[in-house]
């Protein structure tokens, strides 16, 4: 199993969350346990944003997965992934494919809409959700904090649902 600060996985994962810097809480050793850590999900078919927002996102301590395409990550997902997907909503039918899968499969990870043009980011998120929108360039403090209540977020309806199942 993965080295971890706490004794329970619900306490590594609020470890997770309140780290700042440095390396994540959790280092998952398996495939399995990497699905089961909570994770920041980039998906864009830039690769200058996506490395820039990993590299931004490693630095604070988070666990992050990036994509290219929605299919890719779409495909890498299950029920039991606990985490955030920054998505660009305009991305020529992926940010919408990403969204739909998201509410279609009934997933219970949360959204950061990223883009660089707010008219339209806004028009799809009052469309789609009720996702917050992080603008090109990105600032550093509101991308955190939209992680973190993001992480945060999957993880309190990962407990609830699994409270609720008995």
């Amino acid at each position: 199993m993965g080295r971890s600060l706490g004794d329970s996985p619900r306490q590594d994962s609020a470890a997770v969350l309140r780290q700042t810097n440095g390396p994540p809480a959790i280092v998952p050793e398996t495939e399995r346990e990497m699905k089961k850590a909570p994770t920041v999900f980039i998906v864009d078919n830039r690769p200058a944003i996506t490395r820039s927002l990993e590299a931004t996102i490693q630095t604070h301590g988070f666990l992050v997965r990036r994509y290219g395409w929605a299919a890719q990550f779409i495909a890498d997902q299950d029920s039991s992934s606990v985490g955030c997907v920054l998505v660009d909503p305009l991305m020529a039918d992926e940010g919408g494919a990403v969204l739909r899968w998201l509410y279609e499969s009934g997933s219970l990870l949360s959204v950061v809409l990223i883009s660089g043009l707010i008219e339209s980011a806004s028009s799809v998120a009052s469309e789609s959700s009720s996702a917050p929108i992080v603008l090109e360039p990105h600032e550093v403090s509101a991308l955190v904090t939209m992680v973190t209540d993001g992480l945060a977020g999957s993880i309190s309806r990962h407990v609830i649902r699994d409270r609720t199942r008995g």
